[in-house]
Formats: structure tokens, sequence, C-alpha cells
């Protein structure tokens, strides 16, 4: 059967779209269902079929996806709308929109130094008071007497990440001290 030959095709998609209510989720579904299918997810029956399932700001920026084709945005804000417009303004389409043409043309834009309240979603070394003994570690080039006291306060963690040759960003909160490597 081709798409839009389904006679019930609004019966068979109306409840589904009630309960889920994400348009990308749910075209990402019926294009699912008809064979259609793309993105990153490896072929499995994930909820996102390909789109991207989360809002720009909360994306895991990682060097499995860092080169990989941008196909969707989701949740937009009217603020991620107008700096949508703007990106797909002043890109001239002769290749894809990559994770890094985002993260470069967005959010690097507003990154300081040290920034309160940011969690950044993404973590290859998670460090704590509980895993002190038995520190997950880099193969790269880090400081482990730096790494051992990661756990201890924001100037630890900071000084942990800074001490790793690809440590891209960390976060603290409590005696959680998080750190990814750089992607690029």
């Amino acid at each position: 059967m081709s798409f839009g030959n389904n006679p019930r095709l609004i019966e068979d998609f109306a409840e589904y779209t009630r309960q889920h209510g994400c348009g990308d989720h749910i075209l990402g579904r019926a294009l699912n269902e008809y064979g259609i299918r793309f993105g990153q997810n490896g072929g499995d029956d994930k909820f996102t079929w390909g789109f991207n399932g989360v809002v720009h700001w909360k994306f895991g920026f990682r060097s499995e996806n860092w080169c990989t084709p941008l196909l969707s945005w989701h949740k937009a804000h009217s603020r991620d709308i107008a700096r949508y417009y703007e990106l797909e303004k002043s890109w001239d389409f002769k290749r894809p929109m990559l994770h890094h043409d985002l993260f470069k043309r967005i959010i690097a834009l507003d990154l300081d130094k040290r920034r309160e309240w940011w969690d950044i979603l993404s973590s290859l070394f998670d460090i704590t008071s509980a895993n002190a003994n038995s520190l997950p570690a880099p193969q790269s080039k880090y400081n482990r007497s730096l790494w051992a006291k990661a756990w201890k306060s924001v100037d630890a963690c900071e000084a942990a990440c800074e001490s790793w040759d690809e440590c891209m960003q960390w976060s603290y909160y409590d005696d959680l001290c998080r750190m990814v490597w750089a992607t690029s």
C-alpha cells in the first residue's frame, strides 16, 4: 500500500495523536509504518524514528552525533524559532546541517567559562564520593590527583576537567562531577 491510499489513515492515527501530541513524533511513526526510515536511530522502533527528540539546549552532543545531520527541531520556543530562522537564512545548503554546526553557530555563542545552574545532560565520566575508590578514568592524559578530588567542589571539578586533554565541559552538583570529552 502506498502512503495516502489508506482510507482509514485518519482513524488509524487519531488516538495515537491524542496520546502523543508531538507532530514530529506522529509523523515519524507514520513514515516508519510505511517503511520510510531515516536518521541515526539504528533502525529500531524508538519513538523518534530518526527525528530529534529533544530541544537543542538539551542535546547530548557527543562524538557519535557530532558529524550527523540534524533532521528536525523539537519543541522549539519562540526564541529558538527566531534563532533557527537566522541560522537557516545564513546556511548555504550545499551540505546538510550537522550537530556540530548547531553547536558552533548557536550553543557555543551562549557559553561562558562558568555558568550557574547549567546541566550538560551528557557525561562520559561521573565522579562522586561513592566511586572515589574506583574512579572511572579516561585513556588520554589527565591528572590523577586532581581527578580523585573532582567530587569535592565546583573548583575541584573544574580543575579535573582542565587537567584532562580531551575535556570539553563539566558540571557539578552536590558531590557529582560530570565531564564529557571534546568532540572536535
